[in-house]
């Protein structure tokens, strides 16, 4: 059974189901069921990249710092195909640096540098999941001028954005919303240093009961300027102009 319906007796998955129903309508609950079960078991994105991202890790079972456990989410990969279509109709100039926060095992990572951006950078915590997302960089079906623009680096992510120059931010849930908050303001803060204004694009998938985009539209330095759903995977992008 997939990890959408989790290890429910077959009458408890089919309630589930009827709720999602309910909840999403027959197209949403159906997109985000295939797009499950091909990232769980048919992996067309991992085939296509030739990457390995694919599949559910828990932080407790890497060497995650134990006192950060509570500040973040465990890793599940964007559905690819719904990430690709929003980045390309986005239309980001070439000269973009962009930053996967929370980049798991880079797969975000490998399509920001198909768009030819001039730089790519994943920030993840986990030792593991940095040195499993340099691999799937390094294997990737990019060309190596495509490959060289992405660094991937092991570091606190407010730590990293204290110094950041980086033009987007991509986040899937990586975090709480105490640490998303804060987050928030470093980024709106990096945004006044540099006198440029950011943008963030903030994912999650639309089963989310509790969304974070409240938190991140209920910060004044953000302003929502476009949503999308595709395959069961909701995209919020903001920006965030600097404080006058």
């Amino acid at each position: 059974m997939t990890r959408l319906l989790g290890t429910h007796s077959v009458s408890s998955a089919w309630n589930r189901l009827r709720n999602l129903m309910r909840a999403l309508g027959w197209f949403n609950t159906c997109a985000l069921i295939l797009g499950t079960v091909d990232d769980r078991w048919i992996k067309t994105f991992d085939r296509r990249y030739r990457v390995r991202t694919s599949g559910f890790i828990n932080l407790r079972e890497t060497s995650f710092k134990a006192e950060r456990l509570k500040d973040a989410t465990q890793y599940g990969p964007t559905n690819g195909w719904a990430a690709r279509r929003v980045l390309r109709d986005l239309k980001l100039p070439p000269t973009t640096h962009f930053c996967d926060i929370g980049c798991g095992l880079g797969r975000i990572c490998v399509l920001a540098a198909e768009m030819n951006y001039a730089r790519v950078t994943g920030v993840e915590l986990a030792p593991e999941l940095c040195e499993a997302a340099r691999v799937n960089v390094a294997h990737c079906r990019l060309s190596a001028a495509a490959r060289a623009t992405i660094q991937i680096v092991q570091a606190d992510a407010l730590d990293y954005c204290t110094t950041s120059d980086d033009d987007v931010f991509f986040m899937f849930r990586p975090f709480s919303g105490e640490f998303l908050t804060r987050m928030l303001d470093r980024i709106a803060g990096r945004a006044s240093e540099q006198k440029k204004t950011l943008t963030l694009i903030y994912t999650e998938r639309v089963v989310a009961t509790d969304t974070h985009r409240q938190t991140i539209s209920g910060h004044a330095a953000f302003k929502l300027t476009k949503e999308a759903t595709h395959y069961g995977q909701a995209f919020f992008v903001f920006t965030c102009a600097p404080a006058h």
